[in-house]
């Protein structure tokens, strides 16, 4: 282990480490994805734990794939010169804040609904009811229901924010930075790196 980079070594390990032990194990998959995800808070399967535990899974090769080479690639440069408790203190802040406001806008508009729902003249039971069984509702729109639902239901996976955070650190330090990606044929520069990220990742 480079001791430099013991946090990203560490990350990797860990990441890698429970992705291969969903795929040989099904019985850990099946706790791992009931209990390490996040969940909406509403959701019977949420815990506060999961705005960190999800950073730690992915929904299949190409997504932890992507994420630990930038991972790798950006964040060894970062923890070198920040050290690895900046960077790891970073990396975190950077993950737990996506999470919030990916949550955030989730609520905003899942109680937008509840309110048409109550203003239909439903209890709170009623609405309990309907996420259970997906019931439809007269004098609301199919797709709203199907919204209200899937917000409910939905969970939230993978080190994406944390390392949109670490691209975007690096972009700032070394935006005229030329990059050389097995993706890429020709060279690209940090901040035109983290632009298309950014657009990627918002859609």
């Amino acid at each position: 282990m480079n001791l430099q980079t013991k946090g990203v070594t560490s990350l990797l390990a860990a990441n890698i480490g429970i992705f291969v032990a969903g795929l040989l194990l099904p019985s850990i998959d099946n706790w791992i994805t009931y209990n390490l995800r996040l969940f909406f808070p509403q959701n019977q399967h949420f815990e506060v734990w999961q705005f960190v535990s999800h950073m730690f899974l992915h929904g299949g090769p190409a997504h932890i794939l992507f994420n630990m080479f930038a991972l790798f690639s950006f964040g060894t440069v970062l923890e070198r010169i920040w050290g690895t408790k900046k960077f790891i203190t970073f990396y975190f802040v950077s993950g737990i804040g996506a999470s919030l406001i990916y949550t955030g806008i989730n609520y905003f508009e899942f109680e937008s609904i509840r309110t048409q729902l109550t203003g239909l003249g439903l209890n709170e039971k009623q609405i309990t009811f309907l996420l259970s069984n997906n019931y439809s509702v007269q004098g609301i729109e199919t797709e709203t229901l199907k919204q209200f639902y899937s917000i409910f239901n939905a969970s939230m996976l993978g080190a994406s924010g944390a390392v949109y955070g670490v691209l975007v650190a690096f972009g700032i330090s070394f935006p005229n930075a030329k990059l050389s990606l097995m993706f890429l044929p020709v060279p690209i520069s940090a901040k035109v790196l983290t632009h298309q990220f950014h657009k990627n990742v918002s859609k």
